[in-house]
């Protein structure tokens, strides 16, 4: 359990007790960015050595021989990107079904720390399977797809980023909630920078069995921490066994439901669904980009190295992350920025980067492009706080499940749309998704521009949180109260 610390350095002060499911996320994004990369690696490999021999596969590698040998690349890339669909698939369909039927409510009725460990134990289990696969390169590829299903039924990266952000919602004032969700933010990006940069030279060095096993260490790192020091969240009236293991599926639906019937503020349903549209809008442009941007970079006229490839990716997050860590808590304390023109600013971002990243012949572009999308990481902050902002602290838990449920559906469209577009745009402008995804987080914006011009996201500005005592009060019959861990917040930005 956490325990109360203040360390001060010179006019900065800050209380240990803050550090709570950030190491976490960073931990778990920071395996996961060592994972991807490999695991596609790894697939493309595979998908190689079964139809050609292994001195083809490594002569594969040169951008001259790729250009001599167009119709394998073409191929290779192809069957590759099929093979990355079908374990998205694996593991959101999976993961959707959890996080809807089991762990979005299991935070808001039991407690908050379970929603937290079982993302990671899932996230164990992909790694050894993978770990597996590299061992065995000869192995039928649909084997490839065991370690993304035991993940997905753990609930994977979205039930991981429910849980994380339901409980810093759940703990923070009003006044601090951007702040704070902007440093768990920015851990997906700090972890990213470490991540694959780690993983192409560690990969370049080693081998994929290695890279799988280091993963591992770190995600029992992570599990470790949990269960020694954050301080789990539990409601004032435990469920009782009958009901937890009985009814348990039927009663989180039906709660499900009635939290989306919840009477609520004018117009507020209409800002709570905008704002998830727009955080999907964003998330199916991330995903899409991601599933694909390896094989882009892999192809010539570029011909990455997968050590380069983390390079890029490496710097790409971690001026991210700085945006996160130091911009963001500057405009809101010292600038007072709404939500909304942080979230508009960070999709210009974006959608110039895209721009930038799609047109791209030369390495120097596409790390100008990187430098030019920093700000994409504003958007989701501004959003996941203006949603939290909506709804009382013991709803948290199904307000972040609908969400994640909305993300697993647009994540596993994402990564059947791109890598199903991708091939068939090779021969003509293999930059063409970019474009694409361009267009996406433009229509995105354009939802943010609605809501600020007509004052809608004004219904969002925090207001203060009652006690839970007195949040119960005002609807017993629907209301848990929850014994929440005292947040020292004198000075809660040392975290910067």
């Amino acid at each position: 359990m956490a325990v109360g610390r203040v360390i001060r350095c010179g006019p900065y002060q800050f209380n240990l007790r803050n550090i709570t499911v950030e190491p976490v996320l960073f931990l778990y994004m920071f395996a996961a960015n060592i994972v991807f990369p490999t695991l596609q690696a790894l697939a493309y490999d595979k998908v190689c050595y079964q139809k050609y021999n292994g001195s083809f596969c490594q002569q594969l590698r040169n951008v001259t021989f790729q250009h001599e040998h167009p119709e394998e690349t073409d191929y290779v890339q192809s069957e590759t990107s099929r093979w990355i669909l079908f374990g998205n698939i694996a593991m959101t369909v999976p993961a959707c079904f959890t996080v809807v039927l089991f762990l979005g409510s299991f935070g808001d009725k039991v407690g908050r720390k379970f929603p937290v460990v079982l993302p990671l134990i899932g996230a164990i289990l992909q790694a050894l399977a993978s770990l597996l696969n590299s061992v065995y390169l000869s192995a039928p590829l649909v084997l490839l797809l065991i370690g993304p299903l035991l993940s997905g039924l753990c609930g994977g990266i979205i039930a991981c980023l429910m849980a994380v952000f339901s409980y810093i919602t759940h703990i923070a004032s009003p006044e601090s909630k951007t702040m704070r969700i902007g440093i768990v933010e920015s851990m997906i990006f700090m972890a990213g920078t470490l991540g694959v940069f780690i993983s192409g030279v560690m990969l370049d060095c080693t081998s994929f069995a290695f890279v799988f096993a280091f993963s591992m260490c770190i995600l029992v790192l992570a599990l470790v921490y949990v269960m020694v020091w954050l301080e789990d969240i539990k409601p004032s009236e435990p469920v009782t066994p009958i009901s937890l293991c009985g009814r348990w599926v039927l009663d989180s639906l039906k709660e499900w439901v009635a939290f989306v019937k919840e009477p609520r503020g004018p117009r507020v349903r209409l800002v709570i669904f905008l704002l998830i549209l727009s955080i999907d809008l964003i998330l199916l442009c991330t995903v899409g980009e991601l599933d694909i941007l390896l094989l882009f970079l892999r192809r010539e006229p570029l011909g990455w190295s997968q050590s380069l490839y983390g390079y890029f990716k490496g710097v790409e997050n971690l001026l991210r992350g700085l945006v996160l860590i130091l911009a963001l808590p500057l405009l809101k304390r010292k600038a007072h920025v709404r939500d909304t023109s942080l979230a508009m600013a960070g999709m210009v971002s974006k959608i110039v980067g895209l721009v930038l990243l799609s047109l791209a012949t030369q390495t120097w572009i596409v790390f100008v492009s990187g430098i030019v999308g920093m700000a994409q990481g504003l958007p989701s902050a501004g959003i996941r706080s203006m949603m939290s902002s909506l709804v009382k602290r013991n709803e948290q838990g199904r307000l972040f499940s609908i969400l994640a449920v909305s993300e697993s559906v647009v994540a596993m469209i994402a990564a059947l749309m791109f890598n199903t577009i991708y091939p068939h745009t090779l021969h003509f402008f293999p930059g063409f998704c970019f474009i694409m995804a361009a267009i996406i987080s433009f229509i995105a914006m354009c939802i943010i521009i609605y809501m600020h011009r007509t004052g809608t996201a004004e219904l969002c500005a925090p207001a203060p949180y009652g006690s839970m005592e007195e949040e119960g009060a005002e609807d017993e019959d629907k209301e848990m109260d929850f014994r929440v861990a005292t947040v020292v917040e004198e000075d809660h930005f040392a975290y910067i």
